[in-house]
């Protein structure tokens, strides 16, 4: 070992000769003392600066030309012999890969000029700059001030940290590695870390110290041209600690996504300049969903050859007017009513029914009854309950229905009496819409507020839920105003569920991409990249897992179209539609606010650059948190006995939360969905107690034949036999009023129809009503036939007999949008991941958790109501809707994993991968759980199914699936997941080989 004056010496005659020592060959040679900086000192206190050559100079020309002290230097550095292994020569490296543009070629080592240029005022110094200056200037052997040099050292695991391929030293001669992971100088003393902001990494992932005859990377890391430096000799060890290796996602090489990004970044005022004048102009010109001309009715979403509606017609055709009404009137003292109130109504509804009163002039007339004198059969009370059915013509709207009822009440009847309220089928189809559109706006302010509070505390930021809010009105705006046009322009009829749904939906979506955009967007801030850089590197990663997720949301709403009801057909095309306005807003308007706001994203806490930044996504919640994530994903890849157990546990689980689905029911509930406080449900209730149930929708039996007047003992025989059926209260035909009254009203004159009342015993249009309608439908022949009449037709019409007949249609629709859900949803997760197998079982989760979510809903409403099931269109909506929301959190979640198992094995990529995929899921499906939960504010028993069903859905998979069942499924089936691909079995295969494969004998001397 040379001694320090000598080497000093060697230094200063360098300098005096015009040349420069590479800081390598002097650290290597000496073991005198250094600290990192660009400036070194010895033990003569005397300042040398150590900088690369500054010219470039061939090798040959270079050993030319060298002197004989500099000979001497480099024989001694190649004598130098650790633990009786020789280290090579290294080959001389200019600069590292990855650096700007500016930062690379032959003057990518030169000093800077003296010469200082003007800047314009206010403007910045670029952030490259910043990096090449100072003590924190990126040196050749590595990114960053505790990097070694170029050629000094070992790397940790026994290969060359800057050439691949190069024979690793004994375990005794490596050095620890620092903390950005690149190894020490073999003699060289620790260096302390310097405080303040790390360096920016290189972009490339692949190695760290460029090729001869490889070219420049592109702006984002990938080559232009030239030998790939990916490719090295066989056998090679890995370019650079595995530490620094930086993550790649699926969409970061996409040239579309690139340049997408890209543009959105550098246009972003345009961007925010279109979205502000679209909003302004749509506010202008288009009309709101609500004043659109969708009714709050389904008379337009049922089709008219419906086999009820076809009969209700042809009543009305044969007889003049209809048996019963869905509007009515309701009298109730249960002191009993007097002779004088019963004969007033009886009066009113002739005056009514004459013409005789103006200023009701759409009601066509009036039809009372009473349960006087044991008149009606199935009566619970006598004497204390009045009807009065009013009739109207089918074009008239359920609005005008109301009103017209509520001013007949109010010209004909006073205090005394007794008048309850209208009810009806109409007046609650009504009053739904009533309660919808004032609790829409309560909706809409909770759902804000809860995604405030929700991306606030996830993000730590009160910018955060700004940017959140901002993006969900921009798409609230424009899909309620295009919807709007659109209803208006071809005239469809909306159903009054529709917006809310549609609020749901919008604003849960569009958090969800907002939250990956920018937890994505701090990780890259946390990276020391700078704003804009930092933009459009978020928008090029998870740009295409939001356009894949979104499209694939669609697609499932879109299984909708496939089935023949028209209220799907309807509410399909509104589901797919507001999915694609969120889409558009969230890939668009979201890149250009975060290069816009940058770090004030997350003011006030400032992401910075720190050591943990290596992660795909930043941590959402504490940071005490993560190891707990970390040890159950260990534990659970620990082994296959192990997530074997944790799948049969999960399976079960879900299918005792599936098991009460066994006795699902569907209703079609308009009275009976209504709150306790509603003067229709008040009036309903004084009905069903003086009569039942079903009185005030009760069902119309039609025959038609001839003579029917001749047979009236049959006639009688055939009521009996349908008052023995069961859920049937009572019934009023031909053989129960006197035969001069029935006249024209019950049996027509010439004999050619007769029809019957028939009263159910459970609420109209509940599930249990519905299966007495579709019993009695199925026996109507042969009880006709038994009782002896002779008849051509027999038919059933009635509000019950449209439910039944939607419910089956829903119920055949089933098969359909099944496949179709199904179908649409498998196809987006194998196009995304490229793999059959996972995608399978994936799907498969995502139906028991839907399972379980429909299981739980039915039986909490199940207990409450017994008999009413659930409405109709709530489970196929929540099936829909909960497939399409797990593909959306399974592309996310399993394309991570795929991505981190491109360089290591598959269980370990599942530990890295898992914990900040399963918290940005959580905080994702938290947000949309509670929007889709809220709507339970809305004061209406389907919309409280929905909510229930929904948010028990989201979060089961959110928890339960995507968090434990996941990566349980992952372990178990290991690499044939990725079947038909071969990418993480062929990773298995060479990391085993690698392995088996016997190391070299090094040389030595």
């Amino acid at each position: 070992m040379a001694p320090a004056p000598v080497v000093a010496g060697m230094v200063l005659v360098l300098r005096r000769h015009g040349r420069r020592v590479n800081r390598e060959t002097v650290v290597a040679t000496t073991s005198l003392g250094v600290r990192s900086g660009s400036r070194d000192r010895t033990r003569f206190g005397r300042d040398v600066r150590l900088r690369p050559h500054r010219r470039r100079v061939h090798r040959a020309c270079a050993r030319r030309r060298r002197p004989g002290l500099g000979r001497a230097v480099v024989r001694r550095r190649r004598a130098a012999v650790v633990d009786g292994v020789g280290p090579r020569r290294p080959r001389r490296q200019r600069h590292p890969v990855g650096r700007r543009p500016g930062d690379r070629g032959p003057r990518a080592g030169r000093p800077r000029r003296r010469t200082r240029h003007r800047r314009a005022a206010g403007r910045a110094r670029p952030g490259d700059r910043r990096d090449r200056s100072g003590p924190g200037r990126p040196r050749p052997g590595g990114q960053g001030r505790d990097a070694a040099p170029v050629g000094a050292a070992r790397a940790r695991g026994g290969v060359h940290a800057d050439h691949p391929g190069r024979r690793a030293l004994p375990p005794a001669a490596r050095g620890p590695a620092t903390r950005e992971g690149a190894p020490r100088p073999v003699a060289a003393r620790p260096r302390r870390p310097r405080p303040g902001p790390l360096p920016r990494r290189a972009r490339h992932p692949e190695p760290a110290v460029r090729r001869r005859g490889a070219r420049r990377a592109g702006p984002l890391g990938r080559p232009r041209g030239g030998s790939h430096p990916r490719a090295r000799r066989r056998g090679a060890g890995p370019t650079r600690p595995a530490s620094t290796v930086r993550h790649v996602s699926h969409g970061e090489g996409g040239r579309v996504a690139r340049t997408t990004a890209r543009l959105l970044v550098r246009l972003r005022w345009w961007v925010l300049a279109f979205w502000a004048g679209a909003v302004l102009l749509s506010l202008v010109v288009f009309p709101a969903l609500s004043s659109s001309h969708g009714s709050s009715d389904l008379s337009g979403l049922v089709p008219d050859d419906t086999p009820a509606v076809a009969t209700e017609l042809r009543d009305a055709e044969v007889f003049g007017f209809p048996l019963s009404g869905r509007t009515a009137v309701v009298q109730r003292d249960a002191a009993g009513l007097s002779v004088y109130d019963q004969g007033r109504t009886a009066v009113a509804a002739a005056a009514v029914t004459r013409k005789e009163q103006k200023g009701l002039g759409h009601v066509e007339g009036a039809l009372p009854l009473s349960n006087a004198l044991g008149v009606f059969p199935g009566s619970r009370e006598n004497g204390t309950t009045s009807i009065t059915y009013l009739l109207f013509r089918p074009d008239v709207s359920f609005g005008v229905q109301t009103r017209e009822a509520r001013r007949y009440a109010d010209r004909f009847f006073g205090e005394r009496d007794a008048v309850v309220g209208v009810s009806g089928s109409v007046p609650a189809r009504d009053a739904q819409g009533d309660l919808i559109r004032d609790a829409l706006p309560t909706v809409e302010l909770l759902t804000l507020l809860a995604i405030v509070l929700i991306v606030g505390v996830a993000l730590r930021s009160v910018v955060a839920p700004v940017v959140a809010v901002a993006s969900a009105g921009v798409a609230y705006v424009m899909t309620l105003r295009l919807s709007g046009a659109f209803t208006a322009l071809v005239g469809v009829s909306s159903p009054s569920e529709l917006e809310p749904v549609v609020v749901a939906l919008l604003l849960g979506v569009v958090t969800d991409y907002v939250v990956f955009y920018l937890t994505a967007m701090r990780a890259e801030l946390r990276r020391g990249r700078p704003r804009l850089e930092a933009a459009e590197i978020a928008s090029t990663r998870f740009g295409p897992i939001v356009l894949v997720a979104g499209l694939a949301v669609a697609a499932g709403t879109g299984a909708l179209l496939v089935a023949e009801s028209l209220f799907f057909r309807a509410l399909g095309p509104a589901l797919v539609f507001t999915v694609v306005v969120g889409l558009v807003v969230a890939v668009t308007l979201v890149p250009a606010l975060m290069a816009v706001l940058g770090r004030w994203c997350f003011w006030p806490s400032h992401p910075r650059p720190s050591e943990e930044s290596d992660d795909e996504l930043a941590d959402l919640f504490a940071p005490h948190r993560a190891p707990l994530l970390e040890q159950l994903m260990r534990r659970l890849t620990s082994s296959r006995a192990k997530a074997a157990q944790m799948v049969g546990a999960c399976v079960c689980a879900l299918a005792v939360m599936a098991f009460p689905l066994q006795g699902l029911g569907l209703g079609v509930s308009f009275v009976g969905s209504l709150p306790q406080t509603s003067g229709v449900k008040q009036a309903a209730d004084a009905a069903r107690d003086g009569f039942a149930p079903g009185i005030l929708s009760p069902t119309t039996l039609l025959l038609e034949g001839s003579d029917l007047d001749r047979q009236r003992l049959g006639l009688v025989r055939l009521g009996s036999l349908l008052e023995e059926q069961p859920g049937v209260a009572g019934v009023l035909g031909p053989g129960d009023v006197v035969p001069r009254i029935s006249r024209n009203v019950l049996v027509r004159a010439d004999g050619t129809a007769a029809r019957y009342l028939v009263v159910l015993d459970d609420e109209a249009l509940g599930a249990a009503a519905i299966s007495t309608i579709d019993a009695l439908q199925e026996r109507l022949d042969a009880l006709v036939a038994e009782a002896g009449l002779v008849v051509t037709s027999a038919g059933l019409a009635g509000d019950t007999a449209t439910a039944a007949y939607i419910v089956d249609q829903t119920s055949g629709d089933l098969v359909r949008i099944a496949i179709a859900a199904l179908a649409a949803n498998l196809l987006m997760l194998v196009m995304f991941l490229r793999a059959v197998v996972a995608a399978l079982y994936l799907l498969v989760g995502s139906v028991l958790s839907l399972g379980a979510a429909l299981g739980t809903t039915m039986l909490v409403f199940g207990n409450l109501d017994p008999g009413a099931g659930l409405t109709f269109y709530v489970p196929f909506a929540a099936a829909v809707l909960l497939l399409a929301f797990g593909s959306d959190y399974n592309i996310f979640a399993v394309g991570s994993v795929w991505d981190a198992a491109r360089t290591r094995p598959l269980r370990e990529a599942i530990v890295t991968a898992m914990p900040e995929t399963v918290r940005a899921i959580f905080v994702a499906g938290l947000a949309l759980a509670a929007s889709f939960g809220l709507l339970a504010v809305v004061p209406l028993v389907p919309f409280r199914q929905l909510a229930l069903a929904m948010a028990v859905g989201i979060m089961v998979d959110v928890v339960l699936v995507r968090s434990l069942l996941l990566p349980a499924l992952l372990t178990l089936v290991g690499p044939v997941s990725a079947w038909p691909g071969k990418h993480l079995r062929a990773e298995r295969a060479e990391r085993a080989e690698r392995r088996e494969r016997p190391r070299r004998t090094p040389e030595r001397g």
